[in-house]
């Protein structure tokens, strides 16, 4: 097998450089409830109220980066949500107001969301079409080594003053704006426009787009499901937190080690068949999860599980990139963004939780394993039938 890593070019590396440095900063929120509650002393209806706003500004974040790309540019959309998200982070640390508080953590959402859905539109901009695959896959190891270094990061500064979390993202995502300015500053993308043969069709007036969305949404919500799943680890397997800690973290380092070799692998089949094998496997790993029990077992279904993430997700982003027209791919992938990720980042965990404490933890394991199959066979009669690629050509 050919070296995946040998024929990415320089700007992509640039770009996922920034996807690195912008997760560490993002990874500061997992502490945020602990500075409300042990710093600031609000109650937990207050906390709810400003994660809901955050959550909020993450759904519209995520298509508006991408809407805001095709109309003024997607660096230009990109280096603006980071100095937002940079400032804010800033000023959170010298705001007590829960109002406040609201509105930073709404404009963080929306900041944050807004850049990944641009950096998408630049990863597409600056690969080839046949190297799509590996510029997501690429990136997903980025953010994945960023989550593990801004974790750590973030442990220690906690230990000491939760303001340094703050200063620690703002800093950074100014850093890495001011990085990706001076590298594309000259660099446009070596691309031919199809403007002028292409016609605007924006994903929300395209039903056959709209009808994978939903679906896309379905496995966002069934792979968003960590919070369930711990707490099943710790109260129904009995596993001790720091063993819960190093299955979470083995899939982190997976995610770094293989993402990018598989997804050049499974990048030669059609893109649809593989989202489906990639969600098949998920499905697979939550429905033999309560048929037995023990450490071992359980870090062998979260692989399952971590392996089908990573031949699902990057040949997802290829597939929508490759159907959307080029005037306006930033609105298709901003879209793409916001079922996958934001949707369910904000559904899931109250979902999830509901069906595990209103019925039990299996109900919840073996419903997520149907909807996979269900995802699975809708994504090949979507293939078998659909018509999008003569739609939005």
């Amino acid at each position: 097998m050919k070296n995946p890593y040998k024929n990415i070019p320089l700007p992509i590396w640039m770009l996922c450089l920034v996807s690195l440095i912008s997760k560490s900063g993002i990874s500061v929120l997992a502490f945020f409830p602990l500075y409300l509650t042990e710093t600031l002393h609000l109650d937990l209806r207050t906390i709810g109220h400003i994660f809901s706003f955050g959550g909020l500004g993450f759904i519209i974040g995520a298509y508006l980066g991408g809407y805001l790309s095709d109309k003024f540019g997607s660096l230009t959309v990109q280096a603006g949500s980071m100095i937002a998200e940079g400032g804010s982070f800033l000023l959170l640390g010298y705001f007590h107001s829960p109002w406040v508080l609201l509105l930073l953590i709404f404009l963080i959402g929306l900041s944050n969301a807004a850049s990944k859905s641009s950096g998408y539109s630049n990863l597409a901009a600056y690969s080839k079409q046949n190297s799509y695959a590996c510029s997501y896959a690429l990136n997903t190891q980025a953010i994945s080594l960023g989550a593990i270094i801004g974790l750590a990061i973030s442990g220690t500064l906690a230990i000491a003053n939760y303001s340094w979390l703050f200063v620690m993202n703002g800093v950074g995502n100014l850093i890495a704006c001011a990085m990706l300015i001076t590298f594309f500053h000259h660099r446009a993308p070596s691309k031919i426009e199809l403007e002028v043969k292409q016609k605007m069709i924006f994903p929300w007036s395209n039903r056959h787009f709209l009808m994978l969305m939903l679906m896309v949404t379905v496995m966002g919500i069934c792979i968003t499901l960590d919070d369930a799943l711990t707490l099943y680890l710790k109260q129904i397997e009995h596993i001790s937190q720091s063993k819960i800690g190093i299955i979470f973290e083995l899939q982190l380092v997976l995610s770094i080690l293989l993402q990018l070799p598989i997804t050049n692998y499974f990048k030669r089949f059609n893109e649809l068949h593989m989202v489906g094998f990639g969600i098949m496997l998920v499905a697979l790993g939550y429905f033999i999860l309560p048929l037995c029990s023990g450490f071992y077992y359980a870090g062998f279904c979260t692989i399952l599980i971590t392996f089908g993430e990573m031949g699902a997700i990057p040949l997802l982003y290829t597939y929508v990139t490759k159907i959307a027209p080029e005037k306006n791919k930033g609105s298709y992938i901003g879209l793409t963004n916001c079922a996958l990720i934001s949707i369910p980042l904000i559904v899931s965990p109250t979902l999830s939780m509901f069906i595990y404490t209103k019925f039990n933890p299996d109900t919840l394991w073996f419903g997520t394993s149907l909807l996979g199959v269900m995802i699975c066979l809708g994504l090949l009669i979507f293939q078998r039938y659909s018509y999008v690629n003569s739609t939005i050509s």
